[in-house]
């Protein structure tokens, strides 16, 4: 291959030749001087030209002109460390296909580029490719052999970047390949301190790392900065790894503030369970991330042990959790939780639109303090315990009790939205073991709307939950619960200790008279099985009044275990539908046992009509009263039904009634009358002319592509101005060299 000192010159005389060029073609007119018979003027300008096409003859069979926009070309054979240290900062250095030895240092802000087939393969060095400076980009690469890491990305000169000057570091379209499964620490991992950093890791495909994308080994510092990590494929299906944690995505920092995290459309592999050794694969850790913003969305999880983990020492930051797919093969599962999350200080929480199946836990909350939030909405959650609320306020667990864990100080509240889910439990679908407010922080704990099934329990609750702020609450309201065991279960031990899962004996329980103590918990407007027991093992009263048993005839008393107030219970609806002038009205009320109306409490009425007419409609219960409005559009006999609603579905609370209907008469135009139109009487006020308002239009000016006969004249189209010198001067070469034939010729004819 020519030396790369030629290389270099040549590159450099080629740009001075193509700047000739290019001045000349400026010039709109050319005088033609003739000095011995030559051509003294357009002598130069040919020549370049001439020796343009001859140069680029010559390197086209070297190999030295580069495609696409690259600087420098590296083939098989060639150093890709000599590349880097003689490129300019900014170049862009193409690799062929082939194979390269790693170990290599990018110490300028550059690009590497691969073409397909391009393999660097460390020689066990500590890791294949070093990034040692700021604004570096790798893309389509293979890269493996490394010891420690493939690509170890240093964050040097922090303090050089600022919000309008920022440092990106780019790895794309790359694929990792681990020749020690369990052994190598990352693929891609950082270091050092970064500052107004853009850091974008996507379309890569790792397989046997015990991380791909790693903040933590190396205690890196991340400030100000923006982290995507999109579209990448994660496989760990060949790594036996009965006692190693595996984290995919590992954003354990060691300090960080104000970053923006983005995590989507990534596919992470896990292994499946062999020989009683299990595959422990975590997706992604979070920890240390202080006023910062967490999206981790549509991504799909396959045989994954925990999905993310946010740890201790994040506060006052925004995770949102939407439209990840977490599943298993079959007859696979998991004994760990798919997201197991702590909030601490002013944190808040999205989770909704994701499937989780075949978890022990869904989604754990094991600490959430005061001035955090979380909506918990939309999920499909299904496993033996698909959401459990462990230590809320200044509950920390059953083991070390109560005590503060927040240090929000002044009235922030937790507030807590658990809504519109569809939880499939084999033990509990929703638990809540430790709750503790202070009188100065209040608890909001709605869990409204959600459709609950399990084998055994639907809701349950320590007895020991203590609510001391009279604005806190703890409400179960319009919910839909099938359980085989115990619709509501108030138990006494710690959850973890006792096993829900163990059919329990009530014993030596005294039945307490209304009045006396009632625990810190409303149970309203729900749907119950009739067919499941509510167990109250805390000596308080359980208030379970206004709720739907699936007939009129409200629960088993057999079934109800405890201190428990049931009586009065939603029975029935009454209606009352009437029609004037093809108008319909139906009003709804909803009754207790007692015959008394229930007020509202966010529930709806779903009316559906047939017969002469159709229609279903939703309407919410306002005052006591739904009221449904529709004009008739044909004669005849509508049925009219209406069905309350639990958590979008209705259960068996009905009534139904039939109404003759008829549409509405067309009104009727006025008779004709013989009286003449009385004429205005005159007056002797002389009448104002109206001032004249129109001002003189002017002529529409002709638009760019009419011509002034009205026709449509062609504008010509901006092309493309940046075409190629190249190109230019081979055009102009042939040009000039065909002129220069012909006024040879001249001269010697004369």
């Amino acid at each position: 291959m020519v030396d790369r000192a030629l290389q270099r010159f040549i590159r450099l005389l080629v740009k001075r030749l193509t700047s000739t060029i290019g001045r000349s073609l400026t010039k709109k007119t050319y005088k033609l001087n003739i000095k011995g018979g030559f051509i003294s003027y357009a002598k130069k300008r040919i020549a370049c030209l001439f020796m343009l096409v001859f140069l680029l003859t010559l390197l086209v069979p070297t190999g030295l002109v580069l495609a696409d926009d690259a600087d420098i070309i590296v083939s098989p054979g060639d150093s890709i460390q000599d590349a880097i240290d003689e490129a300019e900062p900014g170049n862009t250095i193409l690799i062929k296909s082939g194979e390269y030895i790693g170990g290599i240092n990018i110490d300028k802000p550059l690009t590497l580029k691969g073409e397909d087939g391009a393999i660097i393969e460390s020689e066990g060095q500590s890791y294949t490719i070093g990034v040692l400076e700021g604004n570096v980009t790798i893309d389509n690469l293979k890269i493996t052999g490394a010891k420690d890491y493939e690509i170890l990305i240093a964050g040097e000169n922090a303090d050089d970047y600022s919000e309008t000057d920022r440092n990106k570091i780019t790895v794309t379209n790359c694929s990792f390949e681990s020749v020690s499964p369990t052994e190598v620490n990352a693929a891609i991992a950082f270091t050092g301190i970064f500052k107004y950093a853009d850091i974008i890791v996507n379309n890569n495909k790792t397989n046997s790392y015990l991380s791909s994308v790693n903040f933590y080994l190396e205690d890196p510092e991340v400030y100000n900065s923006n982290i995507e990590i999109k579209n990448n494929i994660i496989s760990n299906e060949e790594m036996d790894t009965e006692y190693i944690s595996i984290y995919a995505f590992d954003l354990d920092f060691y300090f960080c503030e104000n970053l923006n995290i983005e995590i989507s459309n990534n596919q992470i592999i896990g292994g499946t369970k062999a020989d009683n050794t299990y595959n422990r694969i975590c997706a992604m850790y979070l920890n240390n991330t202080r006023n910062s913003k967490i999206t981790i969305t549509d991504n799909k999880l396959t045989n994954v042990a925990t999905a993310v983990i946010s740890a201790d020492y994040s506060s006052e930051s925004d995770l949102v959790i939407k439209g990840n797919n977490l599943s298993f093969s079959e007859g696979e599962s998991s004994d760990e939780s798919a997201f197991d999350l702590a909030l601490y200080d002013g944190c808040s929480l999205l989770m909704e639109d994701n499937y989780i199946e075949q978890y022990d836990v869904g989604l754990l909350i094991y600490e959430c303090s005061f001035g955090s939030s979380m909506t918990i909405r939309n999920n499909t959650i299904e496993g033996p315990n698909p959401i459990l609320l462990r230590s809320i306020g200044d509950y920390n667990g059953p083991q070390m009790g109560y005590q503060a864990l927040s240090d929000i100080e002044g009235t922030e509240p937790i507030d807590i939205e658990i809504s519109k889910n569809r939880l499939l439990a084999k033990e509990a679908g929703i638990i809540v073991e430790g709750l503790l407010d202070s009188e100065t922080n209040p608890i909001n704990l709605i869990i409204s709307d959600n459709i609950i099934s399990s084998d055994q329990h639907g809701f349950a609750v320590n007895s020991s939950i203590e609510l001391n702020n009279p604005s806190s609450a703890v409400m179960i309201v319009g919910n839909k619960i099938n359980a085989k065991k115990s619709n509501i279960l108030v138990f006494n031990e710690p959850y973890w200790a006792q096993g829900l899962a163990t059919t329990m004996a009530l014993t030596d329980l005294e039945i307490m008279e209304e009045g006396q103590d009632i625990l810190p918990l409303i149970v309203r407007y729900n749907s119950l099985s009739n067919e499941a027991a509510v167990d109250n093992w805390a000596e308080g009263n359980l208030d379970i009044r206004l709720n739907w048993w699936g007939s009129d005839e409200g629960p088993d008393q057999d079934l109800l275990l405890g201190n428990i107030l049931y009586d009065p219970w939603m029975a029935s609806l009454d209606l009352d539908a009437s029609i004037e002038d093809g108008k319909v009205t139906a009003l709804f009320s909803l009754l207790d046992s007692d015959g008394e109306k229930i007020s509202d409490q966010g529930l709806s009425i779903r009316f559906t009509v047939s017969g002469a007419n159709s229609l279903t409609q939703d309407i919410a219960i306002i005052d006591g009263l739904a009221r449904l409005e529709y004009d008739s559009t044909a004669d005849g006999t509508d049925t009219i039904k209406a069905e309350l609603v639990f958590a979008g579905e209705t259960d068996g609370l009905e009534v139904e009634e039939t109404l003759k209907v008829n549409s509405k008469e067309p009104e009727e135009s006025p008779e004709p009358t013989d009286e003449p139109q009385e004429s205005p009487e005159p007056t002797d006020e002389p009448q104002e002319s109206p001032e004249p308002t129109e001002e003189p239009k002017e002529s529409p000016s002709p638009s760019p592509t009419t011509d002034t006969d009205g026709e449509k004249e062609e504008v010509p189209k901006t092309g493309d101005k940046s075409l190629s010198l190249v190109y230019y001067g081979l055009l102009l070469a042939l040009s000039g060299l065909v002129l220069f034939y012909k006024r040879v010729r001249t001269l010697k004819a004369k």
